[in-house]
């Protein structure tokens, strides 16, 4: 894979690779970082090919392809082995990481809201389009360079300015931390504009269940669930994890819906990685 891979890292110790959703840089994961170097560990948090300062790759580029970025970090940093965190569009990219480099890989937390971590790819493809519809691709959102690029802006634009009049932002309660993630967003997100359909095509075409089942590190599903993926698809993560040679789950309740703090809280990811890591020593 050619190109330039940007990356962040932080801390000394036990490794972890962070990777987050589409079209989002590491930059998402600073505070998460800081908090896992605190505690003693290497905290890596690289740009997906495409997005951030990496180098976009060719239309057509598979997710496991992609997923060759992290052998080169790993051998920049002088890291074996690390625990590879991946949340939706990051936990494909995790799996085929881990599913390919087996001996390299630590472990693999899975993280995502219930549509994203089906079992049944036709299903989880349909429920992801649907929950990216709007946000990437609607009205012309794509048309980034054709024959009505102003289409693609103007799409693009009304889809970010809803972020400015949501009630979440204004009623939080740390006021600075939540506009500096919003601002991290729509920086990713305008960055990305010419790359992020790729990306989605690679991760339609991607077989999670195959490559899971092909992975032989210890292994932590963590299902974000809400009240109304449970009355529309239901609880996925038991079945995603009966795949895995040695799998656990973990279900936590969303409480951040437009996901700027990953759903459930920058403290609880840190969290869940630190413990995760602490079982791998036992």
């Amino acid at each position: 894979m050619g190109g330039q891979i940007h990356y962040r890292h932080a801390g000394q110790g036990r490794a972890v690779i962070l990777l987050g959703g589409a079209p989002r840089s590491g930059g998402q994961f600073e505070p998460v970082m800081e908090m896992l170097a605190a505690q003693g560990m290497l905290a890596i948090a690289p740009d997906i090919p495409g997005f951030g300062g990496s180098t976009a790759q060719p239309a057509g580029t598979t997710m496991e392809d992609r997923a060759e970025c992290l052998v080169p970090v790993l051998d920049a940093l002088g890291v074996d082995r690390a625990i590879v965190f991946g949340l939706h569009s990051g936990h494909k990219l995790g799996a085929a990481f881990a599913a390919r480099h087996i001996d390299r890989t630590a472990g693999l937390i899975v993280a995502g809201k219930s549509h994203s971590i089906g079992v049944d790819q036709a299903q989880r493809n349909s429920t992801v389009r649907g929950a990216v519809l709007e946000r990437y691709f609607i009205n012309g959102a794509d048309e980034v360079d054709g024959p009505d690029p102003m289409r693609g802006w103007t799409a693009q634009w009304r889809s970010l300015t809803k972020l400015w009049w949501d009630d979440a932002i204004h009623t939080a309660p740390d006021k600075i931390l939540m506009l500096r993630a919003l601002e991290n967003r729509i920086i990713d997100d305008l960055a990305a504009r010419r790359t992020v359909r790729d990306f989605y095509s690679a991760n339609f075409a991607f077989d999670l269940s195959a490559a899971l089942a092909a992975v032989r590190a210890p292994a932590l599903i963590v299902e974000i669930t809400s009240d109304g993926e449970d009355a529309s698809i239901g609880r996925q993560g038991a079945g995603m994890a009966a795949l895995m040679a040695d799998a656990k789950i973990c279900e936590i309740k969303e409480t951040d819906p437009i996901g700027l703090f990953f759903h459930i809280g920058f403290d609880a990811v840190a969290h869940l990685i630190m413990t995760f890591a602490a079982s791998l020593e036992h």
